[in-house]
């Protein structure tokens, strides 16, 4: 294990980089994290393929770093929110009413399925485009977007009903409809 490590840790270091933005600490982190699970694996079973078992690791463990920031960065953002509203401050119901908008859009992104999730905050929060994020995500463009238009779509339905608006009929046109 540890000569196949030896011998693609520079590329694994670049694949891991896709993840994560001039974050050079992180990238090594995922790649040293993934070794000693590689490491840890192999005592248990055989890997039978340890390159393709490190590059899978990598990746897995980029994703949950991933997710951790951007849930860190989804409270983080709540409480910037909650602390910027003063009730001394003009226009206090707009603010309220701001914020309580907010923390239930913050709502309806967490009752999202994972995947869909995780590309949503990746375009919306970061701004990455779309062609990134199948990139790093090692998926399809029209996947991202498919998963852009859902998160959208719930997100708007969610909000709809916690307001007790009626929520609006999807209209499929195409196929399958």
């Amino acid at each position: 294990m540890e000569g196949v490590f030896m011998e693609i840790r520079s590329s694994l270091m670049r694949f891991v980089s896709r993840y994560f933005r001039h974050q050079q600490a992180a990238v090594e982190d995922v790649v040293q994290e993934a070794y000693v699970q590689a490491l840890e694996a192999q005592q248990k079973t055989e890997i039978r393929n340890p390159r393709a078992y490190l590059y899978r690791a990598s990746r897995n463990l980029a994703l949950k770093e991933l997710e951790k920031s951007m849930n860190r960065l989804t409270d983080c953002v709540e409480d910037s929110v909650l602390e910027s509203v003063s009730p001394h401050e003009a226009g206090l119901d707009h603010e309220y009413e701001a914020r309580q908008k907010f923390e239930l859009f913050c709502r309806a992104v967490r009752c999202l399925p994972v995947k869909c999730r995780r590309v949503y905050i990746l375009r919306k929060v970061y701004g990455f485009t779309q062609k990134e994020i199948a990139q790093r995500l090692g998926i399809s463009e029209k996947t991202v977007e498919a998963h852009i238009a859902k998160a959208a779509v719930r997100c708007t339905d969610f909000m709809d009903a916690s307001e007790n608006r009626p929520v609006q009929p999807v209209v499929r046109t195409g196929k399958g409809s």
